[in-house]
């Protein structure tokens, strides 16, 4: 993973977000807990794209909403992210297992868990890339691989929203502050929008 500055102000937000993240998923299903773990990342992602974009002057954003626009799919903004260099190669790595467990679990109505063969392997890689919990964390989330999974996520959760909060406010020409960023930055879970 990418080196996240130390800057311990900057640290209440994304915990914050991890937090909820953790809160809402403990009694939920395996199945809404790996779509949730997906809707989190995905808003995340967004975030991070059009904090990066003048802002959208219509109350829809064409580029995010919509049948037809093209970043409104995980998958997309996961791309995007990596190439414009947003996300490092591990990131996007992480993302996309996690988009591929999502796909199984979201299409396969029937017997599909953490003891499927590609998930687990998919789990297991996911795993390797952000192993960074310490134990006393890692008690707080589930027992066995669904808990790897939702530890993983977890700290993709923090990792994303402190990279957004690593996006000056400031207009970097002109010095003012960029009222879209200052908006992003401040989102929480409860009132992302």
């Amino acid at each position: 993973m990418a080196n996240i500055k130390e800057e311990p102000d900057k640290f209440d937000i994304p915990g914050e977000w991890s937090d909820h993240f953790d809160a809402t998923i403990k009694s939920e299903s395996t199945r809404a807990k790996v779509i949730l773990s997906a809707c989190y990342l995905d808003e995340l992602l967004g975030q991070l794209l059009k904090i990066a974009l003048k802002p959208c002057d219509n109350k829809s954003d064409p580029l995010f909403e919509g049948a037809q626009a093209p970043l409104s799919t995980f998958s997309a903004r996961i791309e995007l992210a990596h190439r414009m260099g947003a996300i490092p190669e591990e990131t996007q790595k992480s993302l996309n297992y996690i988009r591929k467990i999502r796909n199984k679990f979201a299409h396969k109505i029937t017997e599909c868990d953490f003891n499927d063969s590609q998930i687990q392997n998919w789990n297991k890689e996911l795993h390797s890339l952000n192993d960074v919990a310490e134990e006393k964390r890692r008690a707080g989330f589930s027992e066995g691989l669904i808990g790897d999974f939702e530890k993983s996520v977890s700290w993709l959760v923090f990792y994303l929203k402190t990279l957004i909060q690593q996006v000056p406010s400031e207009c970097p020409n002109c010095g003012t502050e960029m009222e879209h960023r200052s908006k992003i930055k401040n989102a929480t879970p409860e009132k992302n929008n």
